[in-house]
């Protein structure tokens, strides 16, 4: 963690102050709970769309990935892996970290498929944890005027975005409301969007992947202040010490 300021100008008249603070961290999982059924660590536990492992965070993403719409037929696609082998033979790779625990990967392949279950759970490379994020502003004093700001910033981190996927979803049709991004869904063959068709008591989509992992980039402002503090001269005979406007 961080935290500055800075008197850039202190005259009797003026005075200008800037303030910024900032701060990150990360964490590591070191040891996995034991399975009581092998007698040895777990490879991996799954914690909503977080998965934990040894060596990784408790907030990377663990999910499938989504890889568009089939301009044909509407379906949803995502990323199957495989291991493809030395005699040319190729595994599917449904769970990678619980794969990797008993085999070599030799040469990955990826195809896109629109069966979910073919898809394959993975480290997407994003976590919920921003790189940095803290706020920044300043106080700036001209003859009794004052102005002051503050602002919130967060880079670097992702969410999953569970209101926007209900909001995209088609499983109670006429029950609520839908996000605007429904109307660039896929509806005739030849289509080229990243909204798949609808199908009824199915939602657009609905599956936790990568789709519903976005961006918590910001900058936000969080108080902004202008204030009047009036002379001393104008307020005695009111027998006032102070007053702010």
């Amino acid at each position: 963690e961080f935290s500055l300021v800075a008197h850039l100008v202190k005259t009797n008249d003026i005075s200008l102050d800037l303030r910024v603070n900032g701060g990150h961290y990360k964490n590591k999982m070191t040891q996995m709970p034991m399975d009581d059924t092998t007698g040895k660590e777990k490879p991996l536990e799954i914690q909503g769309a977080y998965g934990w492992s040894k060596g990784h965070s408790l907030y990377d993403f663990y999910i499938r990935e989504y890889a568009g719409v089939d301009p044909e037929t509407g379906m949803a696609l995502y990323n199957s892996y495989y291991n493809v082998k030395a005699d040319g033979s190729k595994d599917l790779i449904t769970d990678m970290v619980t794969y990797q625990q008993n085999n070599k990967i030799e040469r990955l392949e990826v195809e896109k498929t629109s069966d979910y279950n073919n898809a394959t759970k993975k480290y997407v490379g994003k976590s919920g944890i921003p790189t940095l994020q803290g706020g920044f502003g300043f106080d700036l004093a001209v003859k009794g005027f004052e102005l002051n700001t503050t602002f919130s910033y967060s880079l670097g981190g992702y969410a999953y975005d569970g209101v926007y996927a209900t909001l995209m979803s088609n499983n109670t049709p006429g029950s609520g409301n839908w996000h605007n991004d429904i109307e660039n869904r896929w509806q005739k063959p030849g289509d080229v969007t990243d909204v798949p068709r609808f199908v009824l008591g199915q939602a657009a989509g609905p599956q936790n992947s990568s789709r519903y992992v976005h961006s918590t980039d910001h900058l936000r402002v969080k108080n902004l202040t202008l204030g009047f503090t009036l002379p001393d001269q104008w307020l005695t005979k009111l027998g006032v010490s102070k007053a702010r406007l």
